[in-house]
């Protein structure tokens, strides 16, 4: 007990601390005995009278609370997940979750926080790529030429948990049949809610759309963005132009619940979820450059250990709010290799998150230094509805985090026996100090060449 509420306290300091309070979707809650509950999060049997008898004791103690909630089902870890009719501010949810833990049964309560995007918005445009430039030419770059004689990143399955993809000519042949998994049909822009297929179909929304403080917004692409990054494979280059992009959709106009993302999470590395088809193509890297400037919570903290053991490495952006990252999710959660943004020549980005908590630095821009300064992207010129095939220049530390999953199958590609502990502690042992101002970089900035090389001669043998 002492220690749930403790987390629940960290959560409210957090909370004070930024300048608008976060929203929640609804309330996650996790029994002691949930053994058989989690088989029935894994089989999808009709709901069990102990499964009922626990939901119907939550909502009637939010509704002696003045909160309406509903039952929606079991996420893979085998907690309850409960949503609000309208999102509620992280302060109601957590005297909820505090209430529900009172109870000697609940392992924890916490609530289903809405996480947002961490963006602050031959290869013919190789040249603008400073990003994937050797060091020599840009102090921040990855030296990605070198890595590219061995691997380009063929053979390796990359998961993106974002917005979805818009099938843009220099990505499409690389992306997967991936999965929907907004569970709310509003915020999915989509009749069914979780469905098959993760096309983008806009995160445009009009003011108050979707709490009574969130302002008008148009489309941004973002999971298309951070795709290409990764395996975009035309004009310009993917930093592991031959590997394959598994897009599974958990941001939507209003952002995405945490009980979405961790049954995403799952999913992605092939286990099962109730109700989605299983994934026939398995994932050994997944990319969240996606987030809440609030410490680790219980749920996101299980997903990433349970997929730390069956050798599926999370890569995630260190948040976007230019303090410590020990209170951002879920870079700060154990097991992640967080990622701050490194500008063009090494130093740390005004807008980047630092700290111990920080695996290491990736390009992630600045352009405070002028719009070619960001990453170069592709995009689509639509800004509500989608257009076309575009390409633009962002930045945040979203653009850093799949530099580093690029570089990872890269790893991957070129040593496929590596597992999650030997590639993320060789991606660490094998970044170079950063050239720049770069306070609370932790490793320094991750080196393609230096990775791929050290990877390549493990198969081999050769390494001392």
């Amino acid at each position: 007990m002492i220690k749930r509420i403790a987390c629940l306290a960290g959560l409210a300091v957090a909370m004070s601390a930024g300048a608008a309070e976060p929203m929640a979707a609804g309330l996650i809650v996790k029994y002691r005995d949930a053994r058989g509950v989690r088989a029935l999060a894994l089989s999808a049997p009709p709901v069990g009278d102990e499964v009922r008898a626990r939901a119907a004791s939550v909502k009637s103690l939010a509704r002696r609370l003045g909160s309406s909630i509903d039952y929606r089902g079991i996420i893979p870890s085998g907690a309850l997940a409960f949503a609000s009719r309208r999102p509620m501010k992280l302060s109601v949810a957590l005297a909820l979750s505090r209430n529900v833990s009172q109870d000697a049964a609940v392992e924890y309560a916490e609530p289903d926080l809405l996480l947002k995007p961490l963006s602050v918005s031959s290869h013919a445009r190789f040249a603008g790529q400073w990003a994937l430039h050797g060091s020599t030419m840009a102090g921040g770059a990855l030296n990605v030429a070198d890595a590219w004689r061995i691997t380009r990143g063929g053979g390796v399955t990359v998961a993106v948990l974002d917005s979805g993809y818009r099938p843009h000519r220099d990505l499409a042949r690389n992306v997967l049949p991936g999965h929907t998994f907004i569970s709310d049909a509003d915020n999915a822009r989509n009749s069914v809610g979780r469905e098959a297929g993760a096309v983008d179909p806009g995160t445009y929304r009009a003011e108050d759309e979707c709490d009574a403080d969130s302002p008008a917004s148009d489309s941004n692409w973002h999971g298309t963005q951070v795709a290409g990054i990764i395996a975009a494979n035309g004009a310009v280059a993917g930093v592991a132009p031959e590997s394959r992009i598994l897009p599974v959709r958990v941001l939507g106009r209003c952002g995405g619940k945490i009980s979405d993302v961790v049954a995403a999470l799952y999913w992605a590395a092939g286990l099962p979820v109730a109700g989605v088809p299983d994934n026939t193509s398995p994932a050994r890297i997944v990319n969240l450059s996606l987030g809440a400037e609030l410490p680790c919570m219980h749920s996101m903290r299980r997903a990433i250990a349970d997929l730390f053991r069956r050798n599926v490495l999370v890569v995630a952006a260190a948040g976007n709010a230019a303090r410590n990252a020990r209170n951002s999710m879920p870079a700060s959660c154990p097991g992640v290799l967080s990622v701050a943004a490194s500008d063009r020549n090494g130093n740390i980005a005004y807008y980047s998150n630092y700290g111990a908590m920080v695996s290491m630095t990736a390009p992630g821009g600045d352009q405070s230094r002028g719009p070619d300064e960001g990453i170069l992207v592709v995009s689509n010129d639509g800004r509500t509805v989608p257009g076309g095939d575009s390409y633009d220049h962002s930045q945040g530390t979203s653009m850093a985090a799949p530099h580093v999953a690029g570089v990872a199958a890269l790893a991957l590609a070129a040593n496929p026996a590596l597992t999650a502990a030997d590639l993320r502690n060789l991606l660490i042992r094998t970044a170079r100090p950063a050239p720049g101002a770069c306070p609370g970089c932790s490793a320094g900035i991750v080196d393609a060449a230096a990775v791929v090389g050290e990877a390549a001669r493990r198969r081999s043998g050769t390494v001392r």
